[in-house]
C-alpha cells in the first residue's frame, strides 16, 4: 500500500510480502529511506494531516506500527492489540489534539488513539466487520465501510459515537471522502444509479420494502419468508 505525505514531496510504501516500508522521493523517484516492520502483511497505511506520523497496519500480528518523523523516517513507535487491524485514518482538534481512527474487523469496533502519546481514548462498536475508514475534510466525522453489513457508518468525532448507517451496496472494503465533491444533490451525479438489488441484498425488511417500492427488479427480500 502506499500513501503520500500532505506536502507531496515523499511516497510511503508499505509491503505486504517483505517486512519493510521504503521512503520515496517524489522530486527523484529515489528510496530516500528504509524502516523495518514488524511484519511483512501491511494492508494499509496513512499520513497524519501535520506530515510528521504515518502510521501502518500489520494484518497477521495484530499490530500497527507509527512511524515518526519526516522524509527518511526517524523511529517506530509498535502497537499491539488482538484481532485484525485495518486502515487508520486521522483526525484533528485544535483543544484536545490530533487522533487516529483504526478499524479492527475481528473486533467489529474502531479504537481511537492520541498520535502524541499512542494512548487508547475510546472504542466505538460500529458493526460487523468495518473495512475502509476515511474523515470528512473538516474532521467533524469519520466515515466507515461495513463489510458484513453492506453500509457505512459514520462517527462524531466529537463524542466519538456512531450517528448513522448508510446502506451502500454490498461487502464495502473501502472508501474516500472527497470534500465539496458533490455541492449540491443533482451536481456531480450524472453517472450514479439506484442501488436497487444491491441495496437489499442482506439488508433489513425496512430497507427492502423501500428498495423494492423504487426498484423495477424484483427484490430477493421479497422471495424470503
Amino acid at each position: 500500500m502506499t500513501i503520500f505525505s500532505p506536502d507531496g514531496r515523499y511516497g510511503y510504501v508499505c509491503s505486504s510480502f517483505t517486512p519493510e516500508t521504503v521512503v520515496i522521493s517524489t522530486q527523484t523517484y529515489e528510496i530516500v529511506g528504509r524502516v523495518k516492520q514488524v511484519s511483512p502483511f501491511c494492508p494499509n497505511i496513512a499520513a497524519s494531516p501535520d506530515g510528521k506520523q504515518v502510521w501502518l497496519t500489520l494484518k497477521d500480528a495484530g499490530s500497527g506500527d507509527g512511524l515518526l518523523g519526516r522524509g527518511a523516517v526517524r523511529g517506530v513507535a509498535g502497537h499491539r492489540h488482538r484481532a485484525d487491524h485495518q486502515p487508520r485514518q486521522f483526525r484533528e482538534a485544535l483543544r484536545s489534539g490530533q487522533f487516529a481512527y483504526v478499524t479492527v474487523g475481528g473486533l467489529n469496533q474502531v479504537k481511537v488513539f492520541r498520535t502524541d502519546t499512542f494512548q487508547q481514548v475510546a472504542t466505538i462498536p460500529v458493526g460487523d466487520l468495518p473495512h475502509g475508514i476515511w474523515p470528512s475534510g473538516d474532521g467533524t466525522r469519520v466515515y466507515v465501510g461495513i463489510e458484513n453489513g453492506d453500509a457505512v457508518t459514520a462517527i462524531d468525532t466529537s463524542t466519538n459515537r456512531v450517528i448513522a448507517t448508510i446502506p451502500n451496496g454490498q461487502a464495502a472494503q473501502a472508501l474516500v471522502y472527497v470534500p465539496q465533491a458533490v455541492p449540491t444533490e443533482t451536481a456531480g451525479v450524472e453517472n450514479l444509479q439506484p442501488l436497487g438489488i444491491a441495496g437489499c441484498c442482506g439488508a433489513p425488511e425496512v430497507r427492502c420494502a423501500q428498495v423494492r417500492s423504487t426498484s423495477t427488479t424484483r427484490c430477493p427480500c421479497s422471495i424470503r419468508g
